[in-house]
């Protein structure tokens, strides 16, 4: 496994992995008086750069594809079976089922829709619900949108994406002992969700919820590549300041 730097992305053995497209979240944007353009033609174009320059030949799309829910937007109705054709000519196309994803099957009756993917001895899931699989020795998951948030002294706040590898606390660890490796949101109008100010239970998803992963002790990478320390390391107080700071 190896993330690609300065993208929001990973190469795992032949298969190219993207997580939280959120197509059709410029309609929700729009009623709250944001306009922002389709970014249909932005996004195919980054992942078709991305399968061509790492020449996979499996697209994994770690879950929601879509945005609205229960339903679809005419947006999605109209975009989403568009780039699902555009990429599968260029590979073959697996979406992991995310929360978002209501639906998604009889949108796009011809896309393989799955609860979750193994890949040797990686599982992939979304990270709303608990992996049916056991016995893998790296989780990869998405959900939660990762990002990092840093304050100035004036008060100013900045964010970035970031990548999250951590593992279960130790009175949850098994026999096995998987890495647990959190994806960024692809889309570029995810805003995130600050690892460094939120408590395990405030995240996502039921290995959050229930205390199951070691928030604190979680490694931050960002989209670089640069190694910024360890979450617990990484906690605002008022009186911290920013790298810009």
């Amino acid at each position: 496994m190896q993330p690609l730097i300065d993208e929001k992305a990973l190469v795992l053995e032949d298969c190219l992995i993207v997580a939280d497209l959120h197509l059709g979240l410029e309609k929700e944007l729009a009623l709250a008086g944001a306009r922002v353009p389709s970014q249909l033609t932005k996004m195919e174009n980054r992942i078709k750069g991305l399968l061509s320059k790492t020449n996979k030949k499996r697209l994994v799309i770690l879950g929601d594809l879509k945005h609205n829910i229960p339903t679809a937007s005419w947006q999605e109705q109209r975009e989403i079976p568009r780039l699902v054709r555009r990429l599968t000519s260029k590979a073959e196309v697996v979406l992991v089922k995310g929360n978002h994803d209501g639906g998604i099957e009889n949108l796009v009756p011809e896309l393989r829709v799955v609860r979750e993917l193994r890949v040797g001895d990686t599982l992939l899931i979304h990270g709303h619900s608990k992996p049916v699989a056991t016995g893998y020795e790296t989780l990869i998951m998405a959900h939660n949108h990762p990002c990092i948030e840093f304050r100035g002294r004036l008060g100013g706040r900045l964010t970035e994406s970031a990548w999250i590898r951590t593992r279960l606390r130790e009175e949850h660890r098994g026999e096995s002992d998987p890495e647990i490796v959190i994806m960024p949101a692809f889309n570029d109008l995810i805003y995130g969700m600050p690892f460094n100010s939120r408590k395990s239970q405030e995240l996502l998803g039921p290995f959050f919820r229930r205390g199951l992963v070691d928030l604190e002790g979680a490694k931050v990478y960002l989209i670089d590549g640069t190694y910024l320390g360890k979450i617990k390391d990484l906690r605002q107080t008022p009186k911290q300041e920013s790298p810009q700071g």
